[in-house]
């Protein structure tokens, strides 16, 4: 596969996952180390993309979520382009994969989705902090019978049964190329990470994970390309360790790295080949 160079023909989409936020959360521009997708936008356009980062409901289930994608993505001013690309992470390409499926015409002008960490089938992690087949401690299980954990609808559908019946419920659609990127087992790495504690979390089972979603649960049956990167969960989006991202600088004031930003237009160029 030779790819192309960048065609005005063509505009990538940034989707972000739960809880995520787009380029300007509450009106507000953030600097681009603290974007969702941690220094990608500023990369992908240097090396000659178009991109436009979606806004979605933060805590809604995925049936609003793709509604209100699909809604940008039939915009032609809001994504200029004959052609589009989804780069979608975590809960981003389970909105993706209903649009596509529920609202084929607003979503005509797609070509192809990455999906970067998506549970497929599901999180346990999603499962515990909806008392889903797992005994919450006391105090949580209290909270959540009384719906005092703020926690949104969207983890209903991020649960292993919630998810694995979205997916069964919106076949992959054959004219839209499909790319999975999995990430690696967090427990296993050497280096402190976001999501490094819980991976070893009992809920997991020993299943290997990427701190949030088991690996086993980002693969897509049907997607034409498999791709493993070297990050956890929140390191494909572009975050390492929570306080390096803050503006306090209580920790060192690190980046996405040059390889992070490497794989981002590697994948980018991947997408948008003739």
């Amino acid at each position: 596969m030779t790819p192309s160079t960048p065609s005005p023909r063509d505009t990538l989409v940034l989707v972000h996952g739960y809880l995520g936020y787009g380029d300007a959360p509450w009106g507000l521009a953030l600097p681009d180390r603290l974007a969702y997708f941690r220094g990608v936008e500023a990369a992908l356009r240097a090396a000659g993309h178009h991109v436009v980062v979606a806004q979605l409901p933060p805590q809604a289930r995925v049936a609003q979520r793709a509604e209100a994608l699909a809604r940008l993505l039939a915009d032609g001013q809001a994504c200029p382009g004959e052609r589009l690309h989804l780069i979608a992470h975590s809960m981003g390409g389970l909105d993706a994969l209903h649009a596509l499926h529920h609202h084929r015409e607003a979503t005509a002008r797609v070509q192809g989705v990455a999906s970067l960490g998506t549970p497929f089938r599901g999180t346990p992690m999603a499962d515990l902090l909806t008392g889903q087949g797992v005994n919450l401690p006391g105090p949580l299980a209290q909270l959540q019978a009384m719906s005092l954990l703020p926690l949104g609808g969207a983890l209903q559908d991020l649960s292993t049964a919630g998810a694995s019946a979205l997916t069964a419920a919106s076949p992959l659609n054959l004219r839209v190329r499909w790319i999975t990127v999995t990430g690696r087992d967090a427990a296993t790495q050497d280096e402190d990470t976001l999501f490094k504690a819980m991976a070893r979390l009992p809920v997991f089972r020993h299943q290997p994970n990427d701190g949030l979603v088991p690996l086993a649960s980002c693969r897509l049956q049907g997607a034409q390309m498999a791709l493993d990167w070297p990050a956890d969960h929140a390191q494909l989006a572009g975050w390492t360790l929570w306080f390096r991202a803050l503006p306090l600088q209580l920790g060192p004031a690190l980046g996405p790295t040059e390889d992070h930003l490497r794989r981002y237009r590697e994948l980018a160029a991947l997408m948008v080949r003739d």
